[in-house]
């Protein structure tokens, strides 16, 4: 039975390892190789996510399989700029900014009760939307938000020139 439970620094390494993972995979998969992943990421980027967390009533949630992490989500309430202030009417809105289900125990679920518990929280937080930034060749994570509910708002094109 999957267990869901809130970030506490004692799993650090694992969610670690974990944002590792999905980085290689975009790395991987990413057919104009412009993802990459410097030297510096495994020290940084988690303190860079608990800050944005911690700024915009955010949270991460672990998914555990046997007392084992297996997964996770990051979520928070994201920033509006003028811009958006000036040209929207949804004063919050969510944002699932990392989803990430461990390589050995994906296609079992966790990712869906992930993105549940996500959407309550946010929903509690009053968002009246969530979004969700998808690389286009990144097809399973396409499928499965889809599948969710979600579907394209605004397309970001990129040529090489």
């Amino acid at each position: 039975m999957i267990e869901v439970l809130e970030y506490k620094n004692e799993y650090e390494k694992i969610v670690r390892d974990l944002l590792i993972q999905l980085q290689e995979y975009l790395v991987e998969t990413d057919d104009r190789k412009i993802k990459t992943m410097t030297e510096e990421y495994r020290e940084k980027y988690l303190d860079h996510i608990i800050k944005l967390v911690e700024d915009n009533e955010g949270k991460i949630i672990l998914a555990s399989f046997n007392e084992e992490i297996v997964g996770m989500i990051v979520g928070f309430v994201k920033p509006l700029s003028i811009e958006d202030k000036l040209k929207t009417t949804c004063p919050k809105i969510g944002k699932i900014s990392k989803l990430v289900v461990d390589r050995t125990s994906r296609g079992g679920g966790i990712g869906k009760i992930l993105i549940k518990e996500m959407e309550e929280y946010l929903k509690e937080t009053g968002c009246q939307y969530i979004s969700l930034d998808v690389s286009g060749y990144n097809t399973s994570a396409m499928n499965l938000y889809n599948e969710k509910g979600y579907s394209p708002r605004l397309l970001d094109l990129i040529k090489k020139v």
